[in-house]
């Protein structure tokens, strides 16, 4: 899995100097195709190995040198030649060592040279085989993340030789006057190096302080915009809560109207009779009319309406000679069905949509048909046709009916618009209908018979 460092871990390092995670120091090694292995981690003891095997030269360039147990692997017989840079700078701050310059220079068959810019790591045995990576013959180069590509491939290496050709040309060589030369400058440069570099540690510590006061106010920041935001959001659930409290108590105002309406209109077993007519009066049409289209029927229709005892003293609409609308029994229907709604929506605040009872109050309305006998058809009545339902050139609207019906027993349309208003209200609250609790509300208190 991979890891990353904090920004405050990455400044830590530079400040304080902490070495780098132990697994990254690991060595893998990965085959090359056709040409070698590439190590990723120490590559010291892959060094040793195949210096160890040298026969006859060995080419090291690197820019840095202060380890060398490695390069003493190598044979006193075979002729080596060091390439690094040679700089007051690098000797004094320790990334280089003269000691270790020194000590190499007075190695028989050893020749050090001077090649400045060089920041290649290479390594060379007889020709053949070829180390290329990004790890200095240091100490420090041992602990670092660092990754070599060995080349055992000599076919492979060819090309690489000619280019380092190139290179050794441009190197002069570090001679012992050069060596005292710069033995007599570096020591003043090393006391102004460790004072440099302590206060370059203070520098990171205080901005490892910066940093840290910077987080806590920005964390701070971030605490008080979250605290403002949670009270906005609150206050804002309390604002919908109350308006949810007063939908929800129009909404039992209405309901409880409607079930004294429901009480009144069918009060002596049957429905009152101007009731009776005004539900004729917004759902009759005359469906011959001489002006080539459906119009209404004009308030003499109510001269269809008749109370019969064969329909059980209750009122009818004489359609035709043989079949009759039941208007008591649709009017009845309908209010038993809208009673179940209510009671069925007390307890679980899910009222049906506007558009929902209409459709199931269409299909009660279609059903109220008798035959002249005074029994109502099993089956749907013939003379149904979509919302209409036929009788001769008279026909009743069932959708207008059910509309009217709703009109007068809760509102209409708007009640439902209400009701949507509640949900909508309760949807933000992220209430569930089916849960949320009323204790100065129940069905039992609604529907309690007197």
């Amino acid at each position: 899995m991979r890891t990353s460092m904090s920004r405050q871990a990455r400044i830590a390092v530079c400040a304080t100097g902490m070495n780098v995670p132990s697994a990254a120091l690991r060595k893998r090694e990965v085959p090359v195709l056709g040409a070698g292995t590439c190590v990723f981690g120490n590559v010291a003891s892959s060094w040793a190995r195949i210096i160890r095997n040298a026969k006859q030269q060995l080419l090291v360039f690197t820019p840095y040198l202060t380890s060398l147990k490695v390069l003493r692997a190598a044979a006193p017989t075979v002729r080596m030649r060091i390439y690094t840079e040679f700089s007051a700078e690098l000797f004094a701050s320790g990334a280089s060592s003269l000691a270790a310059v020194k000590e190499m220079a007075k190695r028989r068959n050893t020749e050090v040279y001077w090649l400045p810019g060089l920041h290649a790591k290479i390594i060379v045995v007889d020709n053949r085989c070829f180390s290329l990576g990004s790890q200095n013959v240091t100490a420090k180069g041992e602990r670092n993340i660092e990754a070599t590509t060995l080349i055992t491939n000599s076919a492979a290496a060819d090309g690489a030789l000619k280019v380092l050709e190139t290179w050794q040309s441009w190197a002069a060589p570090i001679t012992p006057q050069m060596i005292s030369h710069m033995e007599s400058l570096v020591p003043p440069l090393i006391k102004l190096h460790q004072s440099f570099k302590k206060a370059c540690a203070q520098t990171g510590r205080e901005i490892m302080t910066m940093i840290k006061m910077a987080d806590q106010r920005r964390q701070e920041a971030q605490r008080v915009a979250q605290s403002e935001e949670n009270r906005a959001f609150l206050q804002e659930i309390a604002a919908a809560e109350r308006k949810s409290s007063e939908l929800f108590q129009a909404v039992q105002s209405q309901i409880r109207e409607s079930l004294e309406t429901f009480k009144v209109y069918s009060s002596a077993g049957r429905i009152d009779e101007r009731i009776s007519k005004r539900f004729i009066d917004k759902s009759a049409w005359w469906l011959d009319h001489p002006s080539g289209h459906p119009v209404r029927m004009p308030l003499h229709a109510r001269d269809h309406v008749r109370c019969s005892r064969t329909y059980g003293h209750a009122w009818t609409f004489t359609g035709d000679s043989n079949n009759k609308f039941l208007l008591d029994e649709a009017i009845k229907s309908c209010m038993n069905h809208m009673e179940s709604v209510f009671r069925e929506g007390v307890s679980s605040k899910r009222l049906s949509s506007y558009q929902d009872v209409i459709q199931a109050l269409v299909q009660l309305i279609i059903r109220c048909v008798a035959k002249k006998n005074g029994r109502r058809y099993l089956e749907l009545y013939g003379g149904v046709h979509g919302h209409q339902i036929k009788f001769g050139v008279h026909a009743i609207n069932a959708q207008d009916f059910a509309e009217f019906f709703l009109k007068i027993f809760c509102g209409g349309a708007a009640f439902f618009v209400q009701l949507a208003e509640m949900r909508k209200t309760d949807q933000l609250l992220g209430e569930d209908y089916n849960t949320q609790e009323n204790d100065d509300f129940s069905d039992e208190e609604m529907f309690d018979e007197e």
